[in-house]
């Protein structure tokens, strides 16, 4: 049944689908053209990009916020065997359903970017248009050099905060220590990182299971992938946007261009892997003009 509620976005409406023994949380907000919003993680959920995107780069547009199996907000790490790339495909296709549209547009940021390139793959006909937002590289060995920034990035500043919260008995299950751990954890992965302290995540007891399971289950169902030969077949109106200060390499954000070379490719100065939140300015110019008629 679904439940509505205001707030700062507007009149939120929370509805759920069950598939495959889990019930998948979505929220919707707005009228118009259906835009389904893929969050990161994965394990995350969406709640985070529905506190920080700003709406104004959507115009009017019905905006979906998606939880992903196993994610956020909905059920499923009980069966873990179905936290695969192409069970988040599938679910997503009932969401699509579900909503009564034909064709959706797809926004996909880190984890969800990489989710929303399997889902065009699989159903081209079903995507208007999609923007990609600090995605997850075409390639496990591209993605994987992210390690590498992050560590010219760390600083002790942030490991004292995130050692001081790890020494708390039973901080994995508190809700507000997750909150905290996490604006710290993911610091380094901002342009901006006095933008770290403005992220909501809205976490529960079981985030910390849902995002281990969940990141474990998927990465190591992906394996070795490469879909790039496969991206270049995509005909899809699709806008890339990184941060000039990107978690991802140049040799990573390159590979994404070079993979989709019909895209319009986008980089935001002095920001990084939130760049909706980092500079929603700029983010929601480029947004505007992509999706203006």
């Amino acid at each position: 049944m679904a439940v509505k509620a205001e707030c700062s976005e507007g009149i939120v409406t929370t509805d759920a689908i069950e598939r495959l023994g889990a019930r998948l949380v979505y929220d919707a907000i707005g009228e118009g053209t259906a835009t389904v919003i893929v969050p990161g993680g994965p394990g995350f959920g969406s709640t985070y990009l529905r506190h920080a995107l700003p709406r104004t780069a959507f115009g009017d547009r019905r905006l979906i916020f998606v939880d992903q199996r196993g994610s956020g907000r909905s059920s499923g790490l009980e069966r873990p065997e179905l936290l695969t790339m192409a069970t988040f495909v599938d679910d997503l296709e009932a969401v699509r359903t579900e909503i009564g549209e034909d064709r959706i547009d797809l926004v996909g940021h880190s984890f969800g970017g990489l989710q929303s390139l399997f889902y065009a793959l699989r159903h081209p006909t079903r995507i208007g248009r999609l923007i990609l937002v600090e995605s997850d590289p075409p390639t496990l060995q591209e993605w994987s050099r992210f390690r590498n920034v992050l560590a010219t990035r760390s600083t002790e500043d942030v490991d004292r905060r995130l050692r001081s919260i790890e020494s708390r008995d039973g901080w994995r299950t508190d809700p507000l220590c997750l909150e905290t751990y996490f604006r710290a954890y993911l610091q380094p992965y901002f342009g901006r990182p006095e933008c770290a302290s403005r992220l909501v995540f809205g976490f529960a007891a079981d985030s910390m299971d849902k995002m281990t399971i969940a990141a474990r289950s998927l990465r190591a169902d992906l394996g070795e992938w490469d879909i790039t030969t496969a991206l270049r077949s995509l005909t899809t109106p699709t806008l890339i946007v990184y941060g000039e200060k990107s978690v991802f390499p140049k040799s990573a954000v390159l590979s994404m261009h070079a993979a989709l070379p019909g895209a319009q490719f986008e980089v935001i100065e002095d920001v990084g892997h939130f760049p909706f939140l980092e500079d929603p300015g700029t983010f929601t110019r480029i947004v505007q003009a992509f999706l203006a008629p």
